[in-house]
C-alpha cells in the first residue's frame, strides 16, 4: 500500500493541474480574507477574527476534495496501468485505500498552505 500511496501523491504533483487548484485556493482564501468586504475582511472588521474564514472553508474544501478525487483512478485507465495494478498481489482495498491516503495526503498539504494566513494574522496582531 505503501508503494500506491507514494505513487498517488506525487502523480498530483507531476501535472500543473494539482499545482493550478492548490494556488486558486490559497488565491480564493486569501482574497475572502483579506479582500472582499464583509465581516471576514480584517481591516472591515477593524479586529483580527477567522471566524469567517472558517464558516466558509469547509464549502471550498469539499469543493477540492471532489477535483482530487476526480484524478484518482483516471490517469490509471487513461494510461491502461488500471488492469496492471489490479492484477498485482495487492488487495482491492490496499488500492482503494491507498488512493484515499495519497489524496488526503494532497489535501493535508493543501490546508498546511493555507496556515500562512493565521500566521500573518498573529503577526499583524501581536506586533
Amino acid at each position: 500500500m505503501n508503494p500506491i500511496i507514494k505513487q498517488t501523491f506525487s502523480s498530483f504533483f507531476a501535472q500543473a493541474a494539482a499545482l493550478l487548484l492548490m494556488g486558486v485556493f490559497v488565491l480564493g482564501v486569501g482574497v475572502y480574507f483579506w479582500v472582499l468586504p464583509g465581516d471576514q475582511n480584517l481591516f472591515d472588521a477593524g479586529f483580527g477574527d477567522l471566524t469567517q474564514v472558517f464558516r466558509v472553508l469547509p464549502w471550498g474544501v469539499l469543493l477540492v476534495v471532489s477535483a482530487l478525487s476526480m484524478r484518482l483512478f483516471s490517469p490509471e485507465r487513461q494510461s491502461g496501468t488500471l488492469a496492471l495494478l489490479l492484477t498485482r498481489p495487492v488487495s482491492l482495498w490496499s488500492v482503494v485505500l491507498g488512493k484515499y491516503l495519497g489524496a488526503m495526503g494532497v489535501l493535508g498539504l493543501l490546508l498546511l498552505s493555507t496556515l500562512c494566513y493565521p500566521l500573518t494574522l498573529e503577526y499583524l496582531i501581536t506586533g
